[in-house]
């Protein structure tokens, strides 16, 4: 094999050094040093600016991306498609936002953006920014859209818990001819909450059950869970009792609806038969069973509870013993809250004003 020149040695080292900068979240701190890398002229190629976007992105510093766009401008360097996607999934909080308009722009500029892959990353981008009239016009541009660009959309609105808009753009999704999958079901489901969304969700669910999708294990758990978030113990235990491929997640959307609804007792014996199944109990599963409420029965569940998370070594992790801490406090057990708090090597804002 050919060795490798110098010149070639040194603009490999460079992109590594650019590359562990950018991963490290070191772009704050050690900016002169980034200065001094992007100032060779063998790092202003596509890739290193691509990757100091990223960073950028990251951080949501817009100046900092406008210039670098400029500078890509003045030198005549072309991102590719797979470089912007890479930059637009960087660009997930709304101090962002600005970021990835300007990699719109760019796209624009250059023809790219009603792409379908680069269309979905865009909608993408402005639902991850917070602006869903971005992405829903973003999505409507669209010439083409296909069942992810539909999904996409889709999840934007549950996330915000817009689930009737959700389902009605599924509903159009299928007027144009595409087929929802597993995920477009899931994404619907997770945008219901409250007992106002019951009857749209037994609908959602009545879909699946027509198309074959139900027995799905992840759309039996976006069920599960949408039945206790409505409200509908009764419904979500059926969906749990005809899921035959039960894993910890389901498990625990079961025993959280149980939980939530102050019915520690269900809770911990579920709790019990997930164990006899072979299944272990992970930290999201305690913390949902904690949340049981008040009272002296609350707190005797509570104290066995723990007794399994100190059996299972998981009592060190700050989130588990603050939802420790929390349910002594609402169980009204001063002492014991006292004692877990001493205990806690390490205290956020939470834990303090548990």
């Amino acid at each position: 094999a050919a060795a490798f020149s110098s010149s070639s040695a040194t603009t490999l080292l460079h992109r590594s050094l650019l590359r562990a900068f950018c991963e490290a979240a070191r772009l704050i701190e050690a900016p002169a040093d980034l200065n001094r890398l992007h100032a060779n002229w063998a790092l202003k190629n596509s890739f290193s600016i691509a990757s100091l976007l990223q960073a950028h992105a990251r951080h949501g510093d817009c100046e900092k991306a406008r210039m670098l766009l400029q500078e890509l401008q003045c030198e005549g360097i072309r991102v590719s498609k797979r470089d912007f996607i890479g930059i637009l999934k960087s660009c997930a909080t709304p101090k962002s936002l600005a970021i990835g308009k300007l990699c719109h722009t760019q796209l624009f500029e250059n023809g790219m953006d009603l792409d379908v892959v680069v269309g979905t990353a865009l909608v993408g981008m402005y639902g991850r920014c917070g602006s869903i009239y971005d992405a829903r016009r973003m999505f409507d541009k669209m010439r083409r859209r296909n069942v992810v660009s539909w999904n996409v959309m889709i999840a934007i609105y549950a996330l915000r818990g817009q689930g009737e808009e959700a389902f009605k753009l599924s509903q159009r999704m299928q007027e144009e001819g595409v087929s929802p999958n597993n995920i477009t079901f899931v994404n619907i489901l997770n945008g219901l909450t409250g007992k106002d969304s019951l009857v749209l969700g037994k609908l959602v669910h009545a879909h699946a059950f027509d198309r074959g999708i139900e027995p799905d294990i992840f759309v039996r758990t976006a069920l599960l869970t949408m039945y206790t978030k409505c409200g509908s113990l009764q419904d979500a235990q059926r969906v749990f009792d005809k899921n035959l491929e039960r894993d910890v997640v389901s498990w625990t959307a079961m025993i959280a609806g149980y939980a939530r609804s102050g019915r520690g007792q269900e809770a911990f014996k579920l709790l019990q038969q997930m164990q006899e199944s072979g299944l272990k109990p992970n930290k999201v599963t305690f913390i949902n069973i904690l949340d049981t409420g008040a009272g002296p029965d609350a707190l005797a569940l509570g104290k066995l509870v723990h007794a399994q998370i100190s059996d299972l070594g998981i009592e060190l992790d700050i989130v588990v013993r603050t939802a420790l801490l929390n349910m002594y406090c609402k169980c009204g057990s001063i002492l014991d809250a006292e004692r877990m708090f001493d205990k806690m090597r390490e205290r956020d804002v939470v834990s303090w004003t548990a």
